[in-house]
């Protein structure tokens, strides 16, 4: 929910934003149920959860959304704003980062609630490393948000560019010495083989799936059945979806080779659909409520599942989910 609306309105937790008012449909600022302390100003886990609620149990706008309203503070000091806060991103003529939001700020100043909602901003699980950022492949690292377990079930905010750096550093320290150690690992050739047959074969498959169709599924099911409030019986619809969408032969219309943007997105989108099983799978298997994960079942955590949910893609290209204790490590 942060940073996709009004990035500089409001942010969890944060003290140089304006003190906006969320509403649900009522007209109830309902964040006094859900952190009555903190109110709009909690953590981005909770508001998004707050958000999510109130939608979900039909106190939300048209658009699947709650309101947004800054009515109650004076005209001239939501005007001033712009002059000292979050700089140098925004301008004292509400351009930021090249956004022109003036009249938005217009129709907020004049009284006028706007509909806002959840967005993802930050994933939590990734790619499995070790201590140098090493994954399971040879000669490949990872490093930043692809990388999964830096911040354990939750993160806090502002920690995204701090992660960037440390293991961009430790990745790219090891990755030079073992470059000056020795040669890089050459890649199997079944495998680069098997990919390239696997995209070029896009071009000559029988199927009647385009990418975009494919895509707009995903999106339906990514934003619906793995949404912030998830229960059995939506993830497993979600998983079942997922299989099935994988299983769909994808066809392209356009068979040039070179900047062919409908080739890139059937392998695009052939990768969030192994992401978006990945989630469904580990979601499932985590029946307790932890961290950014909360299950409708379970309103707490269960100490005998304070680890991580592992999954793996085979050879044949079949799953399978294992759990790893904290006391294990994390080794790839």
């Amino acid at each position: 929910w942060e940073g996709h609306q009004f990035p500089f309105v409001i942010g969890p937790g944060t003290m140089d934003r304006l003190n906006a008012h969320l509403l649900n449909r009522q007209g109830d600022r309902f964040m006094v149920d859900h952190d009555p302390k903190n109110l709009e100003r909690s953590t981005r886990d909770v508001l998004t959860r707050a958000i999510a609620r109130e939608v979900e149990e039909g106190r939300g706008g048209p658009e699947g959304g709650v309101y947004f309203s800054l009515r109650h503070l004076p005209r001239n000091l939501i005007a001033d704003f712009s002059r000292w806060a979050v700089k140098p991103n925004l301008k004292p003529d509400w351009q930021y980062q090249g956004l022109d939001f003036s009249a938005v700020i217009e129709r907020l100043m004049d009284g006028e609630a706007l509909e806002v909602g959840n967005a993802a901003h930050f994933f939590c699980g990734g790619v499995q490393v070790d201590a140098d950022c090493r994954t399971a492949v040879a000669g490949l690292f990872s490093a930043g948000e692809v990388i999964g377990g830096t911040h354990g079930a939750n993160r806090l905010s502002g920690n995204a560019c701090s992660e960037i750096l440390v293991t961009g550093e430790v990745a790219g320290d090891r990755a030079a010495r073992d470059a000056a150690a020795g040669p890089a690992p050459e890649p199997g050739v079944s495998s680069v083989r098997e990919c390239m047959e696997r995209y070029a074969g896009l071009f000559t498959t029988a199927g009647d799936a385009r990418p975009e169709e494919v895509l707009a599924g995903l999106r339906q099911v990514a934003g619906g059945q793995l949404e912030v409030l998830r229960g059995r019986e939506s993830l497993e619809e979600a998983r079942a979806e997922i299989d099935r969408r994988q299983g769909e032969k994808m066809c392209l219309d356009d068979d040039r080779r070179v900047y062919n943007l409908q080739w890139l997105n059937a392998v695009q989108v052939s990768c969030g659909l192994e992401v978006a099983g990945t989630i469904a799978r580990c979601a499932l298997r985590r029946t307790e409520s932890r961290g950014v994960h909360n299950r409708r079942e379970a309103a707490g955590e269960d100490p005998e599942q304070l680890g991580s949910y592992r999954v793996r893609l085979d050879s044949s290209r079949k799953w399978s989910v294992d759990y790893v204790p904290v006391s294990e490590g994390n080794e790839p």
